[in-house]
């Protein structure tokens, strides 16, 4: 009689697939001027898309920061974009404002995304 011991040979072990790297966003924000006079009101807008191919993203959240010439951040606004990948606000500087040049900050962020950053200045005469 003859007696065949099979051994199974172990089976490779998976290979993890790699986790995909979060996308990108560009945020850029944008004053409806340039330059204002005492205390005009600045309208700020915000625009999100995919940094990879420009697509408006709605539902990111933004959070914008305006901060006067000395460098202290005055106001600051949290909104969410619409369809259109845009979320607007006013700023309304006060009677007398600081003169100079101004700074507005924005962060997104979107599920999914690595946040972004924009900025632009405006200057008060």
């Amino acid at each position: 009689m003859c007696v065949l011991l099979l051994t199974p040979s172990p089976s490779p072990s998976p290979t993890p697939s790699p986790t995909p790297a979060p996308k990108s966003l560009s945020d850029s924000v944008t004053t409806n001027k340039s330059s204002y006079s005492g205390s005009a009101t600045v309208a700020i807008t915000v625009t999100v898309k995919d940094a990879s191919n420009g697509a408006l993203l709605r539902g990111a959240s933004v959070t914008v920061k305006v901060i006067n010439p000395t460098g202290s951040t005055v106001s600051t606004f949290n909104g969410i974009t619409g369809s259109a990948g845009t979320v607007q606000f006013n700023y309304q500087p006060g009677h007398s404002p600081a003169k100079g040049t101004w700074t507005i900050s924005s962060t997104a962020s979107l599920n999914g995304y690595q946040s972004g950053e924009g900025q632009t200045n405006f200057t008060v005469n």
